[in-house]
């Protein structure tokens, strides 16, 4: 029954193989035709290839299979069409490559061993291949076989079938012949499920291990049956034909830096060195173990690091919460005080018709009480104001530093949800637009929550990299918020525009959380035109669902006489105009090209005199925050 199962399931996937050759296209047809189409068949595994929520396929393969298209574009100027196939089946992504023709391509973190190779035609490999034995962070550290054979007897080994882990078991099964085993669908299942069982263990690929230690995974590593093969690689049917632009790929110039950063994007540059350095034949084996157990301490103490940072966090946070219900309960007094002596005075007015002229005094009396009342809350306010003022870098400051430049804030209320923040170290200066939710007293409780963080991640941590502030803002807010917590998620954050200018080589590093960057250039003839960089489609703090936030860096060289500008939404969403529209912003960005003959304080004059006309009479709607810099 199980051998007719089987080659039932060996006939489907042959046909589901040869269906597919109908439509993709070996390597000397798409030469002949200059046009022809590839299918690239994956299998979901983390990091190497990603299903983020809105359905994007990201990852280490992915980026690595859409570099070679565009490569066999360019480079053979042909029209190469990519059909990306998820398979849920390990074994049939497998056979479906191995039993294809044409161009069928298979990405999988796939191991190169010797009967592989003899089956199927892989890439040449991109990273080292190291799998190590992971357990419960509650089981210990065995230093021998017989000692790993005593823990580890009644321990239920986790296998996805038709894989490397299936080979490495095997090898365990040599100590342990009555070892329990059990199949499951991948390897992410299996790292879930050994962090919430004891009694589980398997292997797992030696990157993988240690991003989700970074994550906070229960899990640990063993010293025995650490296993190194040949190194991962992508496969193709060994009769498609397309081993030459494969081999050519990985052998032009530009292969082996995008291949560096890609991987330093998904695992980090520290063990993307990591692991350079353990694969190294020459690294001594005591050497390869002490790297690992180095790495694994820093990242251990780096988790208890947060921990500590949470619990100030938590701190900050609470006396945000104090203050704002102290604050509360002073305004819900005055108004059930100003409500209970207006009943009062209705009261009287009622039982005293006939004495109107001698009570108007009483009336004038409370009145005046009222509108004192009013003063007092008005005056708070405005000490709230002075206090926010006093948390903010004095402009006088940031003109010491950015001489040529201004900033143009204006609050809709009393107190401000949008800021601006400014840092100097060195030669570099950080100066950013946030616009935090709300304007008001709520928008400026968040910008004091949001300029204290700026100041740890800068000032104390010392993390000077735009996207690497904006990830760590975006941490500290959810902190702060406790929006990790479900009854505690909101969307409460902010937007911002980051940018790091180094004032003697004049580059400029931005990042951004919807809000973009707009630079206004010179050109030869004497123009002005302007350069947009967009910003990541994604707010700081709020709900994190599925992948977390990963902020884009941006870089480039400005020249003398190059501006540029940051700025909260306010400017742009103004209504007002003939028919009363918002301001938008293509015409923001036409008027900053018409003000690039005048110098910044001339600017800001204009800016605000084009804002007044637009505006009329229309109520100012929002927060408006506008930073302008030339270099």
């Amino acid at each position: 029954m199980k051998h007719a199962i089987v080659t039932i399931l060996y006939f489907v996937i042959s046909l589901n193989a040869l269906g597919n050759n109908n439509t993709s296209s070996s390597w000397k047809e798409v030469l002949a035709n200059k046009k022809g189409d590839v299918y690239v068949y994956y299998f979901e595994v983390e990091p190497f290839s990603i299903i983020k929520e809105d359905g994007q396929l990201v990852g280490i393969e992915i980026e690595l299979m859409n570099k070679f298209i565009d490569f066999v574009r360019s480079h053979y100027q042909v029209k190469l069409k990519a059909n990306f196939v998820e398979i849920s089946a390990f074994l049939e992504l497998y056979n479906t490559i191995r039993h294809g023709e044409k161009g069928m391509f298979g990405i999988a973190s796939l191991s190169m061993t010797p009967q592989r190779l003899e089956e199927i035609q892989f890439s040449p490999p991109y990273i080292p291949d190291i799998e190590v034995l992971i357990c419960s962070n509650n089981i210990p550290i065995v230093g021998s076989l017989d000692e790993f054979k005593e823990v580890f007897k009644d321990l239920t080994a986790l296998n996805v079938p038709n894989t490397t882990f299936e080979k490495d078991i095997e090898k365990v099964k040599k100590y342990l012949p009555d070892l329990k085993v059990e199949n499951v669908q991948n390897s992410n299942e299996i790292r879930k499920r050994i962090s919430e069982n004891e009694n589980l263990f398997s292997f797992c690929e030696l990157p993988t291990y240690l991003l989700v230690l970074k994550k906070g995974l229960k899990i640990k590593r063993q010293n025995l049956f650490k296993e190194e093969r040949l190194g991962y690689g992508f496969i193709y049917p060994k009769l498609s034909g397309w081993k030459e632009p494969v081999e050519a790929f990985f052998n032009d110039p530009e292969f082996r830096p995008f291949m560096i950063n890609i991987i330093q994007k998904y695992l980090g540059g520290d063990v993307r060195d990591l692991m350079w350095n353990v694969a190294d034949k020459d690294t001594f084996a005591v050497s390869k173990e002490i790297m690992l157990l180095s790495k694994e301490k820093e990242i251990q103490n780096l988790l208890l690091s947060k921990n500590e940072l949470e619990i100030q966090r938590q701190k900050l946070f609470n006396n945000a919460v104090v203050l704002g219900l102290g604050l509360f309960l002073v305004i819900t007094i005055i108004v059930y005080y100003a409500y209970r002596q207006n009943r009062k005075m209705n009261k009287v007015l009622i039982a005293t018709n006939n004495q109107i002229e001698e009570k108007n005094s009483e009336i004038e009396h409370a009145y005046e009480e009222i509108s004192q009342k009013n003063r007092d809350i008005t005056d708070s306010i405005n000490y709230a104001k002075r206090i926010q003022e006093a948390i903010i870098i004095p402009k006088e400051i940031i003109k010491k530093g950015l001489p040529d430049s201004f900033i143009y804030f204006k609050p809709k209320d009393i107190v401000s949800g949008d800021f601006y923040y400014y840092a100097k170290v060195n030669s570099e200066v950080i100066i950013t637009a946030v616009d935090c939710t709300g304007h008001g007293v709520p928008g400026a409780f968040m910008s004091m929550i949001g300029n204290e963080i700026l100041s740890q991640i800068i000032k104390d941590k010392h993390i000077l990299r735009p996207s690497d502030i904006l990830t760590e803002l975006h941490k500290g807010i959810r902190s702060a918020l406790r929006q990790s917590e479900g009854e505690h998620e909101t969307n409460d954050g902010m937007d911002i525009a980051l940018c790091k200018l180094n004032v003697q080589t004049s580059e400029l590093e931005y990042a951004g959380a919807f809000n973009p960057l707009y630079i206004c250039r010179n050109d030869s003839d004497g123009n002005y035109e302007m350069e947009v960089i967009k910003a990541d489609k994604m707010s700081i703090g709020g709900v994190v669902i599925g992948v977390e936030k990963i902020f884009t860096n941006h870089e480039t060289q400005l020249n003398s006489g190059d501006a540029f500008y940051v700025f909260s939404d306010g400017y742009l969403d103004q209504f007002g105009g003939p028919k009363n529209k918002r301001f938008m912003s293509k015409n923001f960005r036409n008027t900053l090209l018409e003000l690039q003959e005048y110098d910044m304080a001339t600017q800001y004059e204009k800016l605000d005199n084009a804002l007044k006309e637009w505006q009329g009479n229309s109520p100012q709607i929002d927060d408006i925050l506008v930073i302008g810099v030339r270099v």
